[in-house]
């Protein structure tokens, strides 16, 4: 940065001399006029890297020494400029200035144009200050590092070893740096062209007109003066900007907009149906297949021939809805995905968040899709049931059948003591009424233990049967 002292200690020095004159080389001369040039403004010169020579040596002597006193008028002194872009930098001229191959694509930290043509002999800028002052040669070279500043950020690819610009648009497009003082004889329109580019809405839009629109432009130019036709034509490229822009947005206005998007919702909604539907038939095969595989199941038997056929089946079944639950989630993610980015490429071309068909139809094909994903997944976790439910009828008994066979053998336990009563009864009753006691005796007890031996033998079957 131009110390303001150093910009006080040039106007007043400017002042004091008559007009520069360079030489060969980076100096330049002064001849003091009638008013003595202090040697304090010459040590403020100083720090800005101009170094001062004076051609009478026992003043450069004192001046070298830091001693008090002044250049006495007809007096000529020599400045030695540096010539540093990313320091200070000294020229007689912005020609001068484009003489060095970096300054074409870099804007000086700080510089110094000393022209006698110029009000008070020179001009001094720091990057990024104002221009308000600066003769119209110095702002077309500002606008023209503008515009190759503009160029550089949208190309896809920058070569470091020469600061070519690449482009992969229509057509593969190389810009190399590199223009001359005749190519600023017309305004350049950087400011249009950096509108149209730095405006957020429609950005990948804006992105896509500009790098069609460039590739046409410099159709037949060659690279080495492909950024010379832009300076000289920018007027013309900036309006085709705004041309191409006019005619993408009468191809993409709301109502068209809103009925693509319709149609892209109806396409997108039948094949959701589809897979939804699909979902709906094999979620309906699963209470079935429960129902049909513990109908069948031998309960409580473990694994004999048909419970081993209804097992593999019920397994094979399982493992038949996991790989549909696994085919199914992938389409109805693609669809998802696919909803979603048809919803993103309609905002970016335009068509408002709050219209009904974003905000409505595809806010509902989202969430549809969502939950299709979950009915999946609990589909798949359901279709195992029907193994689970063979497993345990095939190794656990049934406690309505175990309560049903206890009732059957008590029942028949019952029914085989009240005879074993009633043949006594009769034994007891010949007894008493027969002739020859002890005959009716012996055939009351060989009756006796007839149904005797029949009872214990009724209980030791039921008891083998229980277990």
């Amino acid at each position: 940065m131009i110390p303001h002292n150093a910009i006080a200690a040039l106007e007043q020095l400017f002042g004091c001399c008559d007009s520069p004159e360079w030489t060969v080389g980076e100096t330049f001369r002064l001849r003091v006029r009638s008013k003595p040039v202090s040697f304090s403004i010459l040590e403020e010169l100083r720090t800005i890297g101009l170094m001062p020579a004076i051609e009478d040596p026992p003043l450069q002597l004192a001046l070298d020494k830091k001693e008090p006193g002044e250049v006495r008028a007809g007096v000529t002194i020599q400045f030695d400029v540096p010539r540093k872009l990313n320091g200070f930098l000294v020229a007689r001229s912005i020609e001068d200035i484009l003489s060095i191959q970096k300054a074409q694509v870099q804007e000086p930290s700080a510089y110094i144009i000393i022209d006698k043509k110029l009000e008070n002999g020179f001009f001094a800028h720091v990057a990024g200050a104002s221009l308000g002052e600066a003769s119209t040669e110095i702002k077309r070279y500002h606008q023209a590092l503008g515009l190759w500043d503009i160029l550089r950020k949208n190309a896809q690819h920058v070569q470091t070893s020469n600061d070519s610009l690449l482009y992969f648009g229509i057509r593969r497009t190389e810009i190399k740096p590199g223009f001359e003082l005749a190519d600023l004889s017309n305004d350049i329109a950087v400011d249009d062209i950096k509108a149209f580019v730095d405006e957020t809405d429609r950005k990948q839009t804006r992105e896509e007109i500009f790098e069609a629109v460039l590739s046409e432009f410099l159709r037949d130019q060659q690279s080495d003066n492909a950024f010379r036709w832009i300076l000289r034509g920018s007027v013309t490229f900036a309006r085709r900007l705004k041309e191409g822009m006019a005619i993408y947005l009468s191809e993409n206005s709301p109502e068209k907009l809103a009925a693509q998007a319709t149609d892209a919702a109806f396409a997108l909604s039948e094949k959701l149906e589809k897979a939804i539907g699909g979902l709906e038939a094999k979620s309906l095969s699963i209470p079935a297949a429960v129902l049909l595989a513990v109908k069948e199941v031998d309960l409580g038997e473990g694994f004999t021939t048909l419970n081993w056929i209804i097992f593999l089946s019920a397994l094979t079944y399982a493992i038949t809805m996991t790989f549909v639950h696994t085919s199914q989630k992938e389409v109805i993610e693609v669809l998802r995905d696919s909803i979603r980015k048809t919803d993103h490429e309609f905002k970016d071309k335009g068509l408002d968040a709050s219209n009904p068909v974003l905000s409505s139809t595809f806010a509902s094909l989202i969430r549809r899709s969502e939950i299709a994903l979950w009915s999946s997944l609990v589909m798949f976790a359901f279709s195992w049931a029907p193994l689970i439910a063979v497993w345990i009828a095939m190794l656990q008994i049934s406690p309505i059948k175990s309560r049903v066979d206890g009732s059957q053998d008590i029942y028949h336990k019952t029914l085989e003591y009240s005879d074993f009563k009633a043949a006594r009864k009769a034994s007891k009753r010949r007894l008493e009424t027969t002739s020859n006691p002890e005959k009716a005796y012996y055939s009351s007890g060989s009756s006796f233990s007839v149904y005797y031996g029949a009872f214990f033998k009724s209980l030791t079957t039921g008891a083998e049967k229980s277990h």
